[in-house]
This record gives structure tokens, C-alpha cells and sequence, in this order.
């Protein structure tokens, strides 16, 4: 069930209805969890998005900081 636009608009959008949503190329098939651009396969740019059934298990996390 991808959606027609791939823009940071949108992965807020499912992020506020508290949807987890993956990113797949449609040049290679091939799914991604984090949200990206380009594939890193096949480094195709024709992305679309795609819910993801929230199982699984969390390996790692990172915490960015901005300063002012």
C-alpha cells in the first residue's frame, strides 16, 4: 500500500498517526525500514512507501544532538 508522493511530509504524516512505515525500491524490490531516498542496492531513486507490521526486535538506537 504505497502512497503516490515521497517526502518527509508524509513520513510525519504516518509517524503522527502512529503507523510505522517502511520505504521500498520499486526498481529492486528491495525493503528498508528507515526511511531513504535512494536504494543502496541497485541505487535506484524510485522509492515508495510501505506499512510495516511493527513486529520485530530493536538491535540498536541512536540519539542525535543539536545544540543551539
Amino acid at each position: 500500500m504505497a502512497t503516490e508522493s515521497f517526502t518527509q511530509a508524509d513520513f510525519t504524516g504516518w509517524l503522527a498517526e502512529h503507523k510505522l512505515i517502511g520505504a521500498r525500491c520499486q526498481s529492486c524490490g528491495a525493503l528498508y525500514a528507515e526511511a531513504r531516498p535512494m536504494c543502496p542496492d541497485c541505487f535506484g531513486d524510485d522509492m515508495s512507501w510501505e506499512p510495516l507490521s511493527g513486529q520485530g526486535k530493536l538491535a540498536a538506537y541512536t540519539v542525535v544532538y543539536i545544540p543551539p
